[in-house]
């Protein structure tokens, strides 16, 4: 007689994680109720009883009920639990080691990338935050890297802008608090205290303290915690506690493969971290070299933002160090602590400044000059500026004046308002 085909059980380990349970606490579970009943027959009653978790499975391993009769309820009982937990156990490994479900259509792969980059927390090209991948949001102390995630966690609770830019809506928020949890429970307050109680009941988790394993150590434990709270975001706040040694590279890379667990497995992810300390010169950082740690952690995230001031700043610089899509400032950010909301201080709009230049226009040197507040931008930070005007130059908001390299003449930009005119294309003189 042919070995019956065991039951696929990973939609069961979804449905009794969402609940908080382990494989020990399921197994003690099922064998407690399942009495004289094989495994499977109880997971078909469980499919009954909640058909939106899983499809309902088909009873196998009559054989083993019928050799239940000769031992006592108790050795069985074990036996059985034994046999839950190893196959809940089996299972849980295949689904995190192979990732089965995440083959994906090579076609669709290459050929359906969308035009505009899906993101969490952007406006058209300029992300912040892309769909899966990560975001790090670095800076010393006290230069309100909370302050601004708290909004961002806001915003995936009830929709809404941080900084001008939209951030799309979530379902489940599960914040590790871990570095000084009374601290951070005040500063979120401050910017959720206007969500109504039963809504941060349902939909917004805090962790206190230590995670129960080091995430570097246990990749897996980031990413059960997720799912036992059923959360499609978390916070990770602040790195530092996340996992022990983040200067060693074995630990970075430990780290990383816990997050990326989570992003494969829909599970968003934010960052809170350190820099390296430097000298008293005050310079604003210039590359990931001054994020602290593996240089696994900053290669794994897709967008690390840098926060750069002194503790209590009211005013702090914001540096795109590393982008999903095209760079998102550099500008100036005010926070205000009493009421936990921030703002761009003092944007630079280039569409204004190009109709205040007239006829001139305005050259990438120009706006890099003030972009970077620098009287000489280097040929990365003029690439920058250019790429921000011809972007504003696409969306018919400017156009572009080329310049000739014989004369010297360089690029321009004018605006509408000064009466020169274009083709449809933002490009040209007609």
């Amino acid at each position: 007689m042919a070995e019956p085909e065991q039951p696929n059980l990973h939609r069961l380990i979804d449905s009794l994680n969402i609940a908080g349970l382990d494989t020990d606490a399921i197994a003690e579970l099922l064998a407690d109720q399942m009495g004289e009943n094989n495994v499977d027959y109880i997971l078909e009653k469980v499919a009954e009883a909640r058909p939106s978790w899983l499809a309902r499975l088909q009873e196998t391993d009559h054989d083993r009920v019928a050799q239940a009769q000769m031992y006592g309820y108790d050795k069985e009982r074990e036996r059985r639990r034994r046999r839950i937990k190893y196959e809940l156990d089996a299972e849980e490994r295949s689904q995190e080691g192979l990732g089965e479900a995440r083959y994906a259509d090579g076609g669709a792969f290459i050929h359906d990338i969308p035009a505009v980059p899906p993101s969490l927390w952007g406006t058209g090209n300029q992300v912040v935050w892309m769909k899966g991948e990560a975001l790090m949001i670095v800076g010393p102390p006290g230069v309100g890297k909370t302050t601004l995630t708290a909004q961002v966690v806001k915003a995936r609770l009830v929709g809404g802008k941080v900084l001008g830019m939209e951030v799309e809506p979530g379902e489940r928020v599960l914040y590790l608090a871990m570095d000084r949890p009374q601290q951070i429970a005040r500063a979120l307050a401050r910017t959720l205290r206007d969500v109504p109680r039963d809504l941060l009941a349902e939909r917004f988790v805090p962790w206190e303290g230590p995670p129960p394993g080091d995430f570097a150590a246990n990749p897996e434990a980031m990413l059960r915690m997720a799912r036992q709270q059923r959360a499609d975001t978390i916070v990770v706040d602040s790195l530092k506690d996340a996992a022990i040694g983040l200067t060693n590279d074995e630990v970075g890379g430990g780290y990383n493969r816990a997050r990326q667990m989570c992003l494969a497995n829909d599970v968003e992810v934010i960052e809170l971290h350190h820099n390296v300390k430097r000298g008293a010169d005050g310079r604003p950082p210039n590359s990931l070299e001054d994020v602290y740690g593996s240089r696994w952690l900053t290669a794994g995230a897709g967008s690390v933002v840098f926060l750069h001031g002194k503790p209590g700043d009211p005013v702090v610089r914001w540096l795109h160090l590393k982008q999903p899509a095209e760079e998102v400032g550099p500008f100036d950010v005010t926070h205000d602590h009493a009421l936990g909301l921030s703002q761009v201080y003092g944007a630079l709009d280039l569409v204004e400044l190009a109709n205040a230049a007239g006829k001139d226009g305005v050259t990438a040197e120009q706006v890099a000059r003030l972009m970077f507040e620098k009287s000489k931008p280097d040929k990365s930070e003029r690439m920058k500026a250019m790429r921000r005007l011809d972007a504003l130059a696409r969306d018919g908001r400017v156009g572009r004046v080329d310049g000739d390299a014989a004369t010297k003449q360089p690029t321009r930009w004018v605006s509408e308002a000064s009466g020169t005119a274009w083709d449809e294309d933002g490009e040209g003189l007609i």
